[in-house]
């Protein structure tokens, strides 16, 4: 019994052995190499990325291009994601790569290029690195009026000595902000959340992501405020104190946030608490640069100078001192106000006296009360006349413009100089840039910027910005950039970093 068992393992295990030789049909697939990629690219965002890959087919002598689909995908580091990031991003659908780089900059990517063959379904891929540097890191923001359109240029600035100049900034970056009228004001307010850039216009205030400047729905400045405002509530600005205080100004309000303490934009505070109504405010507010809570504002109402202290919700009356230099209690009508870095950063105040058909500038220093620091009649040369203002940092000239013509008017001397003739071009704006805290920045807050436009030219290029060197002792101004190709520029401000 035990050999017939035996031989009956043997047979088993030959079976189990046995090589299946059925009717198979084995063939080689068409496979794809991808070459001519390199494994990393680095390019600045806004321009273009181009890369033409080699591919080779072990059984396709055509390589036509019908034949096969493409793809390239970029996704986002996660390090560098932050809500609400796109995590994955299709760049293309093509077989070589010419893309306008809109993604993230100063981020990381996974670059995933794939060809997949239609007749078998095989996809095939090749992955390389990109980084993406910003091209909108830092520069001038010009806020111009086409035609009554409102446009966002940008003077961007690499480094030093290298800038590039991008029309209409937030088409290139694929910015969805419903198009807006009657520009009025650009600010970079910085913030301890990191900042944005808001644009006010007769159609509304927004804000843009201040390293994207992209929108959303939730950046318009109603989802700023603790209260609905009504329809067609339309601020001339919003502004900044210093990280965490911005500041509301509309046509008859003006607003107080502070980040910490409040969530929002709450009250106006354009009111004495005794009084129970609100009064009219001038357009402006002056605070301090070193004790940013403090501002001093205007009533025009009852033309006078009220002080707020911040977090309350309405202003307090000022009480005029024995010694001092002007009654709080004007009477008059407010032409300009601005903070600069004079003196131990006085605001700088002028107002109308319409009556005389006289001007008078007011001069206070604002920090933990409200100082007078300066008080006279200006008689500039048709100061009456003048139609702009704007105050040097560092030497406290006055600059006016009446037309074309721009003067600069001593206060001490008491008289002003012809600076400026720009001819046939009209004026849009002068300023000079207040910036918050870093010499960095110390030559572009000195210098003069005047903003003029050409009626003769077509209105998406008729603007140009120049930048003017202020010497000491009323010497004679120094031209020191000149940008054109604007629209008719409404105002300026600078990303800085």
């Amino acid at each position: 019994m035990r050999p017939y068992i035996f031989l009956l393992a043997v047979l088993l295990c030959a079976t189990g052995c046995y090589k299946d030789l059925g009717n198979y049909d084995y063939r080689d697939v068409n496979e794809v190499g991808i070459e001519g990629i390199e494994s990393q690219y680095t390019i600045l965002s806004l321009d273009t990325l181009r890369i033409n890959p080699v591919l080779t087919f072990t059984q396709d002598a055509k390589g036509d291009t019908a034949d096969y689909e493409y793809e390239w995908i970029a996704i986002l580091d996660e390090g560098d994601r932050v809500f609400p990031d796109v995590k994955r991003t299709e760049v293309a659908r093509t077989r070589d790569l010419n893309y306008k780089v809109v993604l993230k900059p100063n981020a990381g990517f996974t670059m995933s290029y794939r060809v997949k063959d239609k007749k078998t379904g095989i996809q095939w891929s090749k992955t390389f690195r990109l980084e993406v540097k910003s091209t909108i890191y830092e520069g001038w923001l010009l806020y111009s009026d086409v035609n009554t359109d409102a446009r966002l240029d940008m003077i961007s600035r690499l480094d030093d000595t290298t800038e590039r100049i991008y029309i209409d900034v937030l088409a290139q970056v694929g910015c969805e902000l419903p198009p807006q009228k009657h520009p009025r004001h650009v600010t970079y307010a910085t913030k301890n959340q990191g900042g944005g850039i808001y644009l006010s216009a007769g159609t509304g205030t927004n804000s843009i992501h201040s390293e994207t400047f992209l929108w959303q729905p939730s950046n318009a400045i109603e989802y700023e405020m603790q209260g609905k405002p009504p329809a067609g509530f339309a601020p001339l600005y919003v502004s900044n104190m210093d990280n965490v205080e911005h500041v509301m100004v509309t046509e008859d309000e003006i607003y107080y946030q502070h980040f910490i303490f409040a969530a929002g934009y709450t009250l106006p505070i354009n009111s004495i608490q005794a009084e129970g109504t609100l009064f009219k405010p001038a357009p402006f507010f002056g605070f301090s640069n070193r004790i940013a809570s403090n501002m001093v504002i205007y009533d025009e109402t009852n033309r006078r100078f009220v002080g707020y202290k911040g977090s309350q919700t309405y202003s307090y009356l000022l009480q005029d001192p024995p010694d001092g230099l002007f009654s709080y209690s004007t009477g008059r009508r407010m032409l300009y106000m601005a903070n600069t870095r004079y003196s131990n950063n006085d605001v700088f105040a002028i107002l109308k006296d319409d009556a005389a058909n006289k001007t008078w500038l007011y001069r206070m220093n604002v920090s933990t009360g409200i100082t007078q620091t300066y008080y006279g009649e200006m008689t500039g040369t048709d100061i009456d006349k003048a139609e702009s203002f704007a105050v040097s940092h560092q030497f406290g000239y006055i600059f006016y413009n009446v037309g074309a013509k721009v003067y600069q008017y001593d206060m001490f001397n008491r008289n002003s100089k012809l600076m400026l003739d720009m001819g046939t071009e009209k004026i849009s704006l002068i300023k000079c840039q207040h910036f918050n805290g870093s010499s960095k920045y110390a030559a572009f807050e000195k210098a003069l910027i005047v903003c003029t436009y050409d009626p003769g030219k077509p209105a998406a290029e008729q603007g140009t910005m120049r930048l003017y060197d202020v010497p000491a002792v009323n010497g004679d101004l120094v031209l020191t950039k000149t940008y054109t190709g604007f629209g008719k520029i409404v105002d300026v401000a600078y990303r800085t970093r």
